[in-house]
Formats: structure tokens, sequence, C-alpha cells
């Protein structure tokens, strides 16, 4: 079987639920700037990118979040806001239904049209995905700038 952290890109991230929901916002914040100062792409939140099978994608540990809560986070913490469209896997048209999966969240993050591109309230502005060559793991790399 395969990882899901194999299967990222530049256009692709995995996000776990993280131990909270506050870490969970920065973490997903993080992607979508990098992804908008990018190429855009697809977070799916609520995927451990080392593990496989069921294990990879337990039941969302937090009842507070919704595709809602992480389009309010997304927007709160990006300057400018990051476009994007959020859905739950229960709101996409799967046939048959990911019945296990229903929590999970696909965030579509749209290439930035702003020519300074977007950064997060803790100063990250932009991330390239790095393959190591020839070990087959990644690691994002992050520019920083001062808080706003």
């Amino acid at each position: 079987m395969t990882a899901a952290g194999d299967l990222e890109s530049q256009t692709l991230e995995f996000k776990s639920w993280c131990k909270d929901d506050r870490e969970l916002s920065q973490q997903i914040a993080e992607a979508a700037v990098c992804l908008a100062n990018s190429e855009g792409g697809f977070v799916i939140v609520g995927v451990d990118d080392r593990k496989v099978g069921r294990a990879a994608a337990p039941v969302c540990p937090h009842g507070s979040i919704s595709a809602d809560w992480a389009k309010a986070k997304i927007r709160e913490l990006t300057k400018p806001p990051v476009r994007c469209t959020i859905a739950t896997v229960r709101d996409l048209p799967i046939d048959p239904p990911l019945r296990d999966h229903q929590g999970l969240l696909v965030i579509e993050v749209l290439k930035t049209n702003q020519p300074s591109g977007h950064r997060t309230s803790r100063g990250v502005s932009f991330g390239a995905r790095i393959r190591n060559a020839g070990l087959n793991t990644s690691r994002t790399r992050t520019t920083t700038r001062g808080r706003w």
C-alpha cells in the first residue's frame, strides 16, 4: 500500500487532524497560502500522510470542524484572504459514497491573482515541495516575513 505522503505534490497536500482545532487552523492556512502562491491545488484534511489504509483517515476528533469553519479560519488567518472552495466528502457526488470518510475536508485552493501573493498570521508567504533526491521523502520549505 502507498502512504498518502507519497502522493503529495506541488498541487496536493494531506493534513492530519492535529491535536486541537487551533493547530489545525494554522496548518490549513499555511497549506492554503503555499498552494495559492504557487499553482493552486487541493488540501485534503483528515488524512495522515505517513499511514496507509483505514488508519490514514481516522474520524475527526474535533466536533467543531466543518467546511464553514475551515473557510472562516482560512479567511481569518491569511492576508489577503486565500480564495478557495471547501466541501466535506459527504457533500461530494461520489458513487458509491465513502461512508467511513464522510468528515474529510476537501479544500480547492485557487492560484493567487495578488501581485504580492498571500501570507499567514505567522508570516509564511511561500512554500515549495522539495523531493529529497533518492529518499522518497518530502518537506515543505517556507520563507517568512514579519508579522503584520
